[in-house]
């Protein structure tokens, strides 16, 4: 996003309602169903790492798909 669009878009959210400006949040703060799974499924591979498959222990990084670590 080119910097004056950035200004122009920031300028806008004034205009929003108190719904559109709660929906914005949620999205800002990422406190969807989606986000959350995703949080609690990482802080369980950092505590107690396992393949959710076969809850092995000895798992392996293998590479990113869409930004998230795949294990092997």
């Amino acid at each position: 996003m080119l910097p004056a669009q950035f200004t122009k878009l920031i300028a806008e959210l004034e205009h929003l309602t108190d719904s559109q400006t709660r929906y914005v949040e949620k999205l800002l703060k990422g406190t969807d169903s989606v986000s959350q799974l995703i949080t609690e499924l990482e802080e369980r591979m950092v505590e107690n790492p396992e393949c959710p498959h076969c809850h092995s222990s000895l798992i392996n990084r293998h590479g990113k798909v869409n930004k998230m670590q795949r294990y092997r």
